[in-house]
């Protein structure tokens, strides 16, 4: 039947992933002026991406969660632009504010 999903397995199954990112300017960055650079990354990867609100983590946290929703390799290719954003940030800020494990 048409729209009633993919069979349990299949490649283009839809799944989710948690990862980290630093709780600090980076999520600002990783985020963009009005959502604009996240929202590239959705659309570029197919995916759907949540980012961990700020009231929601714990007072003296290091990292934030980040959901991301797709399929295996849509994800895969999300967490690599979103790490890569922060490393971005890190390099253009000289590396003063954040470290990653």
């Amino acid at each position: 039947m048409l729209g009633m999903g993919q069979p349990p397995g299949h490649p283009g199954q839809v799944a989710s992933r948690v990862i980290e990112i630093p709780n600090g300017p980076e999520v600002n960055f990783v985020i963009g002026r009005g959502g604009a650079s996240i929202n590239a990354i959705q659309t570029q990867t197919q995916t759907h991406v949540n980012i961990q609100r700020a009231n929601e983590v714990a007072v003296g946290s290091h990292s934030r969660q980040v959901t991301i929703s797709g399929t295996e390799e849509a994800i895969a290719r999300c967490a690599a632009l979103i790490h890569a954003r922060v490393m971005e940030y890190s390099n253009a800020d000289g590396g003063a504010s954040a470290t990653l494990a």
